[in-house]
């Protein structure tokens, strides 16, 4: 049972660094190039934001022996570290789906901000941090890491993190643009990434 447990905590961390580059471009693409979205349409929009991802997830796939070939050992404070970090995920992604639709989720208030009108949202688990879903997929990674000692996993860490501060400036200077001074009020309030606290 735990040898079970184990080989499916591995595949899961090398499934994550296969696919998850790809939506890291994905939301790259739809985020830098907003207003040119707006106006090509929402299927433009996602079909070429999609392009990207099965390609980086071939490559990487395809690139798995010499992916995972290298590894640390992680001490059993650092595993055990990593399974808080997955409990504090899952707690935050549930948080964050009971204060925002799916449509919102998937970038559609951004796209199509006319036929999609929204509030700006700052209650629930968005009065503790102003990006709980970027924060919840870093924790995921930093679980697979933490719980595997991939390098391959590590180096997506620290990707993910880079990717997320780029991602969200972009997506402030949009939520700047639409919500204007409540916005500013909101980010001056509220934290950027971590949450003032857990739960």
């Amino acid at each position: 049972m735990c040898t079970t447990f184990w080989a499916i905590n591995d595949a899961i961390a090398r499934l994550v660094v296969i696919f998850y580059p790809g939506l890291v471009l994905f939301w790259l693409i739809i985020h830098f190039r907003i207003e040119h979205w707006r106006k090509a349409g929402k299927r433009r929009a996602y079909a070429t934001a999609f392009l990207p991802w099965p390609v980086t997830a071939l490559v990487l796939g395809f690139s798995q022996q010499e992916l995972f070939a290298y590894r640390w050992t992680m001490p059993i404070m650092i595993v055990a570290l990593g399974f808080v970090a997955l409990a504090w995920s899952l707690v935050t992604g549930y948080q964050a789906s009971r204060e925002i639709p799916p449509r919102t989720l998937i970038g559609l208030a951004e796209i199509e901000p006319e036929r999609n009108r929204q509030p700006l949202v700052a209650a629930g688990i968005y009065s503790r941090t102003r990006n709980p879903v970027y924060f919840a997929h870093f924790l995921v990674i930093l679980f697979t890491a933490m719980t595997t000692g991939y390098v391959a996993s590590w180096v997506l860490v620290v990707v993910v993190l880079i990717g997320d501060a780029v991602m969200i400036r972009a997506e402030e200077r949009e939520l700047k643009a639409r919500f204007g001074p409540s916005f500013e009020e909101y980010m001056q309030r509220v934290r950027r990434f971590v949450p003032r606290r857990p739960w």
